[in-house]
């Protein structure tokens, strides 16, 4: 392995993007496939104090696992890859660009110019991460 100098590590929530891109996209991706009951059950599973927040809340503080987000990813059952590759590429060039955190960007612009590798690490779904890598030509995520 090279010798490298330089390395640049980023998260894409918060960091990159005002966003926590995993719910948001499944908010868009619900809306844009006009699924309009599990839209209610998403808005239902992070509205705070709702019902269903404070109980994936104690259910996740008792196994350890983060169950409104599993909960939430399972309103996408039956999306094919395809269509959610589709439509994590138009969240990123609609919905993202609008959230974007412009001192976050000026600097990895300025990082990849200098050729300093970079490497995106995020916990959001592998769609979103890909749509965005493929967008700044980051190949590591």
């Amino acid at each position: 392995m090279p010798h490298l100098e330089k390395l640049v590590v980023l998260d894409i929530c918060d960091t990159l993007y005002r966003s926590n891109t995993t719910f948001d996209f499944i908010r868009f991706a619900l809306q844009k496939q006009q699924k309009s009951w599990q839209a209610f059950l998403l808005k239902g599973y992070t509205t705070k104090y709702s019902p269903l927040f404070l109980l994936f809340y104690f259910l996740q503080k008792i196994t350890k696992k983060d169950v409104c987000k599993i909960q939430s990813l399972k309103l996408l059952k039956g999306t094919t890859q395809q269509v959610l590759e589709d439509l994590a590429t138009q969240f990123q060039t609609d919905y993202l660009h609008q959230k974007k955190i412009a001192p976050t960007h000026e600097l990895l612009h300025q990082f990849k110019t200098e050729g300093v590798p970079i490497v995106f690490l995020s916990a959001s779904i592998d769609p979103v991460v890909r749509a965005i890598a493929k967008d700044f030509e980051v190949d590591c995520f």
